[in-house]
């Protein structure tokens, strides 16, 4: 068991139908969590390490700093929630 974790918010995000282009390299804005809810992506990491996630996957997000990470939509029904951390 971990947690709790406090949010004060929640962001559901749907990636436009009509293809799945590879975003850019970037820093998370802030750190958060966030859950996939269909469609599958790939999220590879400054050290090379590249990961697939799919509906239920859990990540968090804290590389606020630095190089970042690159997301790729690897089908056009990607889906997710984000939960920002919010400071205890």
């Amino acid at each position: 068991m971990s947690g709790p974790f406090p949010a004060a918010s929640m962001l559901v995000v749907e990636q436009p139908s009509g293809g799945t282009p590879e975003w850019e390299l970037h820093v998370a804005p802030r750190k958060q969590w966030l859950i996939v809810l269909s469609g599958r992506a790939a999220v590879t990491v400054s050290d090379g390490e590249r990961r697939e996630f799919g509906p239920g996957a859990l990540l968090s997000f804290e590389d606020t700093e630095g190089e970042g990470h690159l997301s790729t939509p690897l089908t056009d029904d990607l889906s997710y929630a984000m939960f920002p951390h919010q400071p205890a």
